[in-house]
């Protein structure tokens, strides 16, 4: 049998579709190894100090603090809604914590008048990914919500680094952070 000679644009269909093959090759093992996005959630609870088992309060004066844990008053109900903003170089969340009954934020910031003045309440909630205008956004440091700090180290802190403290029912109060067990809390 004579042999059909082979030519080149017999040859080039064939390049074409493996370069193409191999190019979605690589799309598919890139896509496969990208991480994740992280999710939204929200979480509802009692934010509980992990350390005297008081629960963290609002009143209607947007005045914070905790008390003994009540089951049923929507002043002690947490949203936590999350991710916000950015993954944190040390692992932390940002999320915005809303309280069930006013519907405000739980906020703190350093006073710029007087910059030894650390404040905790609630206000609106303003809330940016812009880290300007981050107020209310808050790092949840830890691995899970059992046993979490809350900190703002964004630019209403004014180079402090603060976290939700409470050293005794009826007390609630930002210090810098230390991590200790004061400034644990668990949300159930």
């Amino acid at each position: 049998m004579p042999k059909v000679p082979t030519t080149t644009s017999n040859r080039r269909p064939k390049r074409l579709f493996t370069r193409l093959l191999v190019l979605v090759g690589l799309v598919v093992a890139s896509v496969a190894v990208l991480p994740a996005e992280a999710q939204a959630y929200e979480k509802v609870g009692h934010l509980k100090n992990r350390q005297h088992g008081g629960c963290l309060v609002v009143n209607d004066a947007d005045e914070v603090y905790t008390k003994p844990c009540d089951g049923g008053s929507r002043y002690q109900i947490w949203h936590i809604r999350g991710p916000v903003g950015h993954a944190q170089a040390d692992g932390s969340e940002q999320v915005t914590i809303l309280n069930d009954k006013t519907g405000r934020c739980l906020v703190m910031w350093v006073n710029d008048a007087d910059r030894n003045k650390m404040v905790l309440r609630t206000d609106k909630c303003a809330v940016s990914t812009d880290s300007v205008m981050s107020m209310g956004i808050l790092d949840g440091v830890g691995a899970n919500w059992q046993n979490v700090a809350l900190r703002n180290s964004g630019r209403w802190a004014l180079g402090h680094n603060l976290c939700l403290d409470s050293a005794a029912v009826w007390q609630a109060y930002t210090i810098d952070c230390n991590y200790g067990s004061y400034q644990r809390w668990q949300l159930y």
